[in-house]
């Protein structure tokens, strides 16, 4: 998942790519050639939008833009900068400016102001596909204007001269590392953009009914890049559930299970095992509904199948540092305990269902985003110990 930030501030995009370092998405700032738009809406949202509108059509990538506005409390109305944070009385002030109208606005009310900033979001994925946001959870932490600036100067973030932690009583330049520290701010960027890059599975399964089942990209990139582009070129058409674990999981994707030939389970790859272990980070628990991917070499490697998938019916948090999870089931669990409780048997060595229980239908709404290929590993790429 690639992102352009509408921003060409060096030091915004590296505080943004730290934000995001965990959710395995890529950033990139604006060319230099790219022109800006008038910010006259009439708000930090209308901006965002102006901002991120304007940046698509130039781009033709999806895009998204932040904008802040300051506010501080028990101030008059004439005194409050809300989105002008920079612009005073029609004017387009520069670093120093700013820091000399702030100081003086500091001294106007005593010296220290009780301030925050309010962000807004908009993402432009196509011209059909627009997501903004303006909660609360955008809001920084409370901190105080000063009057007298620190010796400091930070590129891009001129207030951070004025601007002073209320808990210590410290200036921010002199805080270690402070600007990755808002983890209230944080947050709320992660959690918008994990709420947009949710892609929705809906399988339905013959004579049982449909299953929906949301995607977490931004903890198996490749496990949901792999599922999303199987499904689409309908690999998964005509398959069934072939493994029913009464009280455990069901599990599909392949025709029959060859536990001594695994190599064919799968679409003719492998992938990473995207599952905590040394190098990879994946907190999702495997609980009931939870959706995982099959491990390959019948848990001899840190690999996973490409094709194979499964559903838990209940919680097993040993399949945490052996197995990925990529999915949970939303919408349709009791059709899934169903499944699991049909009758089996075991003449594969494993349990099978006695009837077939038919994919009869599998379809992936991507939410407008747009999911490279997942990095495959042939069979002829793997270590002789694997």
């Amino acid at each position: 998942m690639k992102f352009v930030y509408g921003t060409k501030n060096t030091s915004k995009i590296a505080h943004m790519k730290h934000i995001l370092k965990d959710m395995h998405i890529e950033i990139e700032g604006l060319d230099e050639n790219v022109d800006e738009p008038v910010e006259d809406g009439k708000d930090t949202l209308s901006n965002a939008r102006i901002k991120a509108m304007h940046y698509y059509k130039q781009v033709k990538r999806p895009v998204f833009s932040a904008d802040s506005g300051l506010y501080f409390e028990d101030v008059e109305d004439c005194d409050q900068p809300g989105k002008f944070i920079r612009r005073v009385d029609g004017k387009s002030l520069t670093d120093e400016e700013m820091i000399d109208h702030y100081s003086k606005l500091s001294r106007k009310y005593g010296g220290k102001l009780k301030a925050y900033y309010h962000n807004s979001i908009c993402l432009v994925l196509d011209e059909d596909h627009i997501i903004e946001y303006d909660g609360s959870d955008l809001n920084s932490e409370v901190f105080y204007i000063v009057e007298k600036p620190h010796k400091t100067r930070k590129p891009g973030f001129p207030l951070d001269a004025l601007s002073v932690e209320i808990s210590s009583g410290s200036y921010y330049d002199d805080l270690t590392d402070y600007i990755f520290d808002n983890s209230t701010l944080d947050k709320g960027f992660q959690d918008f953009f994990k709420r947009v890059l949710r892609p929705e599975v809906t399988i339905g399964f013959k004579d049982f009914g449909k299953v929906k089942v949301e995607l977490y990209p931004y903890y198996a990139p490749d496990c949901v890049r792999n599922f999303i582009e199987l499904i689409e070129k309908d690999y998964y058409k005509d398959k069934s559930i072939v493994r029913v674990v009464p009280g455990r999981l069901i599990q599909s994707g392949d025709d029959h299970l060859h536990p001594e030939n695994w190599t064919d389970d799968t679409p003719g790859y492998i992938l990473n095992g995207e599952f905590n272990r040394p190098g990879f980070k994946n907190p999702l628990d495997f609980k009931r509904g939870t959706l995982g991917m099959a491990m390959a070499a019948d848990h001899k490697t840190d690999y996973s199948t490409a094709g194979s998938f499964f559903i838990m019916t209940r919680d097993e948090p040993s399949l945490n540092e052996i197995v990925p999870a990529f999915g949970r089931v939303t919408d349709g669990m009791a059709i899934v305990d169903k499944m699991n409780q049909v009758k089996t048997h075991t003449d594969y060595g494993y349990d099978a269902p006695v009837e077939t229980i038919q994919i009869e239908s599998i379809v992936v709404d991507k939410k407008g985003v747009v999911y490279d290929s997942p990095k495959k590993i042939g069979f002829d790429q793997l270590r002789p110990t694997d």
